[in-house]
């Protein structure tokens, strides 16, 4: 939009020398004008000086577009203007578009030229679609064979319209700088200044220059309080999200502790989910047999209280979709309304269910079924399908837990049983004399003949594994000595076949003689084995869900939550011995920009690698590594001092390089580049942990405002560069 015309004759002369399109147009009326074009075209304005600082408030943010967040030194960040066409709008000083396909994105840049000066740009956006992103149903959705948003047929009437807004952006602005020119023109007109005005021009321009660049340090610097304001709530809401899965976690797994059944479980389960989801509807139906059969229906109404749906203990005849859904084991997930003749059985009376997040019980573990959630006005996301799936194995898990441990009960009462009428897993100890009556059956649970071993004591202890033997040996004696009246210990005991088989005993003192001296003591033996290794396996299943709680899933590395803590737990160490504790942080340089180049599943196939080259730099178990936030990475290195600290940050920067991951959208390394913040001190009283993320945080902002793919050292005041 270049002025050619010279409106008030030579005026180079008097014109300033360092003209803006404030000069021209006041700020005040620079926005109202942004503005208005934004609510009646429909689109999302900015203007930004040629080097891609803000000069105005973004206009018309719920459009999704294009936001700048510039860097100190005038680069466009990470998530600031699109590079490509950053870069052509400079070299070409000409009106540029483009458009962005995957998300239906057109994108303009217009300069503003005033007599050969490129004064500013206009950045507009609109969405091409004419539908909002967030309204769109992932693309996994179509492998599933559910229905996904089409595009609008009328793309090209669209596309028409934003050249027309383009075309008048360009005109309008023409004529409104020519006539600001003029105005600025003919108000320096005139008598030439005195020697004492010319002083006072000078100071002006001296002011004017000092208060210009701090305005835009100011906008620069608000542009930056914002972005980690936003950040921070992001991290917040992620860590109460996660805090919210585990209490939905321990509320299931609390049900295992106590002695109700497994109705209670189910319905505890599915008002977690709902909870956790927020869902006013659900229900979970699961396999009993050859039939299916509704378990539980809530209704979750406002305040977080429960009804119950007259739909629960009730047969369902899967089919459509929900077999599907069972078969494969998947997730369903449909955001707008439900054509419930797919799902087929589901009731007339039915509440609707629009949206709705399906997904599958686990049915490895020989439960098959699945949960319903529906009717989130927002619709469900990729964490709501993972923190489900997350509570449905924790769900599953207690059942079985639940469902063993009455197996067990049920087992021991049978036996129980049996031996009222037969001496089967019987013992008979005579303490004074030493004599041991064992029943065949003891010795046929470990698969000896009665003939085969001896009738004494030391039979016993000599079949007892050593680890358990002190277990045996000290119970008895409570017993002899009265301490204890009964007994139920689990011991090893070794079979005819040369395996540990873990069994209970259970004995109490049967007879005293007239000084109150045990001199019986009788109790039966049981093989546990096959329970003890379901309480096992359970003890396992809780150590792993107790790791993947401290786990990243895309990455596999620790998570913020993880890094917290150990963070504290090193810092106490650390100032408990006097010794040096190191933090490193670093950041994927550009890598908004990889991810809309290369798309977002390429995106976390570099962020897992980039995780899994840093882990392997670090070889000492007490080093940690933690994915921080986003495409962000922190290391804590206990007794490592700042020396140690920057050759191991040296180490990683190395190690990504021999990735070679391709990064075309980088204007600084043609591969996935890190920018490092390093720090290391001796933690002392009076001084907190976050200290060290503070400082780290401080030299990490240094080596991406030094042109990123680089290593920043900070230690007391002092920040220095490599």
């Amino acid at each position: 939009m270049q002025l050619r015309e010279n409106p008030v004759g030579d005026h180079k002369s008097i014109w300033p020398k360092r003209l803006t399109l404030w000069d021209l147009i006041s700020l005040e009326a620079l926005q109202q004008l942004q503005d208005s074009l934004a609510a009646v075209g429909d689109v999302q304005v900015v203007i930004a000086d040629p080097v891609g600082n803000l000069m105005t408030m973004p206009s018309n943010e719920r459009i999704p577009g294009l936001w700048m967040s510039p860097s100190e030194n005038g680069a466009a960040s990470d998530g600031g203007l699109p590079q490509g066409l950053f870069a052509q709008v400079r070299r070409d000083l000409k009106v540029c578009t483009q458009r962005h396909e995957p998300l239906g994105i057109r994108q303009a840049a217009i300069p503003i030229i005033v007599d050969d000066k490129h004064l500013a740009n206009w950045w507009i956006a609109r969405d091409a679609n004419g539908l909002r992103l967030q309204d769109q149903v992932p693309a996994a959705n179509e492998d599933r064979g559910l229905p996904v948003a089409a595009p609008d047929a009328g793309d090209q009437d669209n596309g028409a319209s934003f050249a027309a807004i383009i075309t008048w952006v360009e005109g309008f602005t023409r004529q409104l700088t020519q006539l600001g020119l003029q105005n600025l023109m003919l108000a320096r007109q005139g008598v030439g200044p005195s020697h004492s005005d010319a002083d006072m021009e000078g100071l002006e321009a001296q002011f004017d220059s000092l208060l210009q660049a701090r305005t835009e340090a100011l906008i620069v610097a608000n542009k930056r309080l914002q972005l980690e304001v936003l950040e921070r709530d992001l991290l917040e809401e992620q860590n109460e999200r996660k805090t919210a899965l585990l209490d939905a976690m321990n509320r299931v797994l609390q049900q295992t502790l106590n002695g109700e059944d497994e109705k209670s479980l189910v319905n505890t389960f599915l008002e977690a989910a709902q909870a956790l989801t927020r869902s006013p509807i659900g229900f979970i139906v699961q396999r009993r047999g050859e039939r299916w059969w509704v378990m539980a229906a809530l209704h979750r109404a406002e305040g977080g209280r429960y009804f119950h749906l007259p739909y629960a203990d009730q047969p369902f005849p899967i089919g459509g979709l929900w077999k599907k859904l069972v078969k494969t084991g998947s997730v369903f997930t449909m955001q707008g309304a439900v054509d419930q003749t797919q799902w087929y059985a589901l009731p007339e009376d039915f509440p609707e269910l629009s949206p709705l997040l399906a997904v599958a019980l686990p049915s490895h573990t020989g439960i098959e079924g699945f949960v319903a959630l529906a009717n989130n006005d927002h619709g469900y996301g990729m964490v709501d399908q993972t923190d489900v799936q997350t509570l449905s194995k924790v769900y599953v898990e207690a059942l079985l837990r639940k469902r063993s441990e009455r197996a067990r009960r049920e087992s021991e009462q049978r036996l129980l049983l049996a031996l009222e009428s037969a001496d089967e897993g019987l013992w008979d100890y005579f303490p004074q004399t030493a004599e041991i009556y064992y029943s065949p059956r003891w010795f046929g649970m470990l698969g000896y003949a009665a003939s085969d071993l001896p009738c004494d004591f030391i039979t016993w202890t000599t079949l007892t594994h050593p680890d358990d033997l002190s277990v045996l040996k000290g119970t008895f004696e409570r017993v002899v000595k009265g301490t204890e009246d009964g007994f139920r210990i689990e011991i090893r005991m070794l079979s005819q076949s040369g395996q540990w088989h873990w069994v209970q005993t259970r004995g109490r003192a049967a007879e005293r003689d007239a000084t109150g001296q045990v001199y019986r003591i009788s109790g039966t033996l049981i093989d546990v084995s096959k329970y003890k290794q379901v309480e096992l396996a359970l003890q396992k299943a809780n150590q792993e869900l107790q790791r993947l709680a401290a786990l990243d899933d895309l990455t596999q590395i620790a998570n913020r939550r993880r890094f917290d803590e150990r963070l504290a737990e090193e810092w106490r160490r650390a100032r408990r011995n006097g010794t040096p504790l190191a933090v490193i942080i670093c950041d994927i340089d550009f890598f908004k920009a990889y991810n809309d180049t290369y798309g977002h599943i390429k995106g976390d196939e570099a962020l897992h690698a980039v995780a899994q080259a840093i882990n392997g730099v670090l070889k000492r178990p007490m080093d940690l590594v933690a994915r921080y936030g986003g495409e962000e990475f922190a290391m804590v290195l206990p007794s490592t001092d700042l020396h140690g600290a920057l050759r191991v940050a040296t180490e990683v920067r190395e190690a990504i390089g021999a990735l070679g991951i391709e990064h075309r959208a980088s204007s600084i390394c043609p591969t996935i580049s890190l920018s490092y913040g390093v720090t290391a001190l001796v933690p002392r009283d009076g001084l907190a942990s976050r200290l060290l993320v503070e400082r780290a945080d401080r030299a990490l902002y240094q080596a991406k405002a030094r042109g990123r793919n680089c290593i920043v050292e900070t230690a007391a005041e002092r920040v220095k560069a490599i």
